[in-house]
């Protein structure tokens, strides 16, 4: 009898877990237990380099439980209106507008270390991040950002991240890599530009 009570109440206490992660979005236990580790549940979309804005930007909103189609994204930020093919910056934030979700910017950040800071709080509070990314070597320094991605996870040495790129969708790498211009995605840009674009619930 005994045996069978203690059997129901460890099942009850995983059915709670399960449910509070589900509710929660949190993908790795390590913070339930203390530890400075979480994932987010955001679902990665990769289209071969093109047009990352939309698909950063329907990462982020499907996240918080919108459900906009790529073209309608596109069209909301009207993009072709303003010199663009993609969106771009001000494009992702006037299609945020036209469709009525509210959001979070800042571009004000001293260099990336002080990004990354923002970053890491925004993910823990349970925000995934839009931001820009370099890629080295590369070919256009003069360009603050080449592609468009979505923070979605953060431990003590790196993030995780959904590039948009169709060949390393989602990858994960350090803080130190993230802040120079090492082979690959980075933050790092010659004219010190970082942003970050957070949304609200629906």
């Amino acid at each position: 009898m005994q045996k069978t009570a203690f059997i129901t109440g460890i099942a009850l206490v995983a059915s709670i877990l399960t449910i509070f992660v589900f509710l929660t979005g949190i993908t790795s236990l390590s913070e339930l237990k203390g530890g400075r580790e979480r994932k987010l549940n955001v679902m990665p979309i990769a289209l071969q380099n093109k047009r990352s804005g939309e698909a950063s930007l329907k990462m982020l909103t499907d996240f918080h439980g919108y459900n906009f189609t790529l073209k309608k994204i596109h069209e909301a930020g009207e993009p072709e209106v303003h010199g663009h093919s993609s969106l771009w910056m001000a494009d992702m934030r006037r299609s945020l507008r036209h469709l009525g979700v509210s959001y979070g910017w800042k571009d004000d950040f001293a260099d990336a270390r002080s990004f990354i800071e923002f970053a890491k709080k925004k993910i823990m509070a349970g925000q995934p991040v839009l931001t820009g990314f370099k890629i080295y070597p590369n070919e256009h320094p003069e360009w603050a950002n080449d592609y468009f991605g979505v923070i979605f996870g953060v431990d003590d040495g790196g993030f995780h991240f959904h590039s948009t790129i169709a060949a390393v969708p989602t990858q994960y790498r350090t803080f130190e890599a993230l802040s120079s211009a090492e082979h690959g995605l980075s933050f790092y840009n010659v004219q010190g530009y970082y942003f970050a674009l957070t949304l609200s619930d629906q």
